[in-house]
C-alpha cells in the first residue's frame, strides 16, 4: 500500500504472509486414530504495515472551530507534527493444534503467539514552554506473546439427551522493548486529578501512572503528625491494566427438541482506576461514608508516623498511629485525588453472561415448506457473580481502544432479555 499520509519518500508498506498446516491423523496408525480421532499441527507468519492519521506530517496544520458570530475562526495545531515520520510494522508468527478423541467427542485448540510492532506512531508530550504541548514521533518497539486454549467435550450423549461443555482460557504478555532517544516514556492518556496511563520502556504497554502511599522499611504506611497519608513525592507505576488471564465456560444440555446453553466468563488480575469512587467518596455519596459512625467520630488510619513527626511535643517517628481526623478529610487527603493508589483496584470479575433456552420446532409440522423453525429467550449480562472492586462493574474501562485502565462517571451496566426466532428455507 502507499499511504498518503505519510511522506511521499517513505510511505509504502508490504504485508506478505504465509500459513501451513499437517495433518498428522492421516498417517498414524489405526490403533492410534480410534482413540485420537484427529490432529492437525499449523503455524503461519504474517507482516502487516500501517500509517498514521491526516495531517501528521505537514507544519502548520489550521483546526477550524466553531464561528465566532459570523466570522469563520482557524487555531493553529498545539501538536509538532512530523515530515519524517514512517510506516509502522507489525510482525507476528502463531504454532497451534487441533486435537479430537473419541469420535470428536472430546477436542483441543491450542495455540501460541508472538507479534512485535516497530515504529509505532504516537504523541509524545513536551514542555508547553515551546509554543507546543506534544510531537508525533515512530516511538519504538512493543512486543506481544500469549497463550491461547480451548477445550470442548460431549460429556453424555444418549437418543434424546446431550450434554455439551466447554472452557476457554488466554494469557497475553506485552512489554515496551524500546523506546526512541531522549524519550523516557509515552503518555497515553491524562485523566485529570487522577492518573495517567503510559508507555514506559520495559514495562506493559498501559502502566497505570500515579502516586502511591509512602512505607516504612516494614511495608507499613506513613502517616503525617496530623493522621493523614504521605503521598509518594513523584508519580509512580503502579501497576499494568492487562489482565493475568481471560477465560469462559458454557454448559449446554440438550433433551429431544429442547436446548438451555449458560455461558460464564471471566477475567483474573488488570488494574483499574475509579473515579467514580474516588469522587463518590469525597462527596459523601457512596455508603462507606457513612458506616461504622465515621462521620460521627472520625477515623483513625492504620499506618505509623514518619520520621521526624512531633505529637504533643512528643517525637513520635515510626510509632503507630493514633491521631484521628474527620471523615470528610479523610475521604479527601486519604483517597484517589491525593494518594492515588487508594481508588487503584483489581478488575478481576466472573459474570454470567449469557443463557439461552431454545425450542426447534418439528419440521413435520411444516410439511417440508420451512427447513427448520426455533425460538429462543435470552438473558445477556445478567449477573456479576464476584468482582473486587465496589460500586461499579470493572469492565467499564474496558473498550475497543488501547487506552484502558481508567472510568468515571460510568452508567450502570444493563442486563438485557430478549426473544429470537430462526426460520430455515
Amino acid at each position: 500500500d502507499w499511504s498518503s499520509t505519510l511522506p511521499s519518500s517513505n510511505n509504502s508498506y508490504f504485508y506478505p504472509s504465509v500459513a501451513g498446516s499437517f495433518i498428522l491423523s492421516e498417517i498414524l496408525p489405526q490403533s492410534v486414530t480410534s482413540i485420537l480421532s484427529y490432529a492437525k499441527l499449523r503455524a503461519s507468519w504474517a507482516q502487516v504495515g500501517s500509517d498514521t492519521d491526516p495531517y501528521r506530517i505537514l507544519d502548520p496544520v489550521y483546526n477550524a472551530r466553531p464561528n465566532f458570530g459570523s466570522n469563520p475562526m482557524v487555531t493553529v495545531a498545539n501538536v509538532i507534527n512530523n515530515p519524517n515520520l514512517k510506516p509502522e510494522t507489525t510482525q507476528s508468527y502463531e504454532f497451534g493444534t487441533d486435537l479430537k478423541f473419541f469420535k470428536n467427542r472430546l477436542s483441543i485448540d491450542a495455540a501460541y503467539y508472538k507479534s512485535t510492532t516497530k515504529d509505532q506512531i504516537a504523541q509524545v508530550d513536551q514542555s508547553s514552554t515551546t509554543g507546543y504541548t506534544g510531537r508525533i514521533l515512530n516511538i519504538g518497539t512493543i512486543e506481544n506473546h500469549g497463550v491461547e486454549l480451548s477445550l470442548n467435550a460431549t460429556i453424555v450423549q444418549t437418543r434424546d439427551f446431550q450434554w455439551d461443555f466447554g472452557v476457554n482460557w488466554a494469557r497475553n504478555r506485552n512489554k515496551v522493548v524500546s523506546l526512541i532517544d531522549g524519550v523516557d516514556n509515552v503518555r497515553l492518556a491524562n485523566f485529570p486529578f487522577s492518573v495517567s496511563i503510559e508507555a514506559r520502556e520495559g514495562q506493559p504497554y498501559g502502566v497505570i501512572v500515579g502516586t502511591d502511599y509512602t512505607y516504612d522499611s516494614k511495608g507499613n504506611k506513613v502517616v503525617d503528625e496530623n493522621g493523614f497519608y504521605v503521598p509518594t513525592a513523584t508519580p509512580v507505576p503502579l501497576g499494568s491494566v492487562l489482565a493475568n488471564f481471560t477465560g469462559g465456560a458454557t454448559s449446554t444440555l440438550t433433551y429431544k427438541n429442547l436446548s438451555l446453553s449458560v455461558l460464564v466468563d471471566y477475567q483474573s488480575g488488570g488494574k483499574l482506576f475509579s473515579l467514580s469512587n474516588m469522587w463518590g467518596k469525597y462527596s459523601g455519596l457512596l455508603k462507606e461514608t457513612a458506616e461504622n459512625g465515621i462521620r460521627e467520630n472520625g477515623i483513625v488510619v492504620p499506618g505509623v508516623y514518619a520520621e521526624g513527626s512531633v505529637v504533643n511535643g512528643e517525637d513520635v517517628s515510626g510509632q503507630p498511629n493514633k491521631s484521628k481526623i474527620s471523615a470528610i478529610d479523610h475521604f479527601f487527603e486519604n483517597q484517589g485525588y491525593i494518594v492515588a493508589r487508594a481508588d487503584l483496584y483489581d478488575a478481576s470479575f466472573v459474570k454470567l453472561r449469557e443463557v439461552r433456552l431454545s425450542y426447534s420446532l418439528p419440521r413435520k409440522w411444516f410439511k417440508d415448506k420451512v427447513q427448520n423453525m426455533s425460538v429462543s429467550f435470552i438473558g445477556r449480562n445478567l449477573a456479576i457473580l464476584f468482582k473486587n472492586i465496589p460500586n461499579i462493574d470493572p469492565e467499564a474501562a474496558v473498550s475497543s481502544s488501547n487506552i484502558q485502565g481508567s472510568e468515571g462517571g460510568q452508567l450502570p451496566t444493563i442486563r438485557s432479555l430478549g426473544f429470537n426466532l430462526t426460520v430455515g428455507f
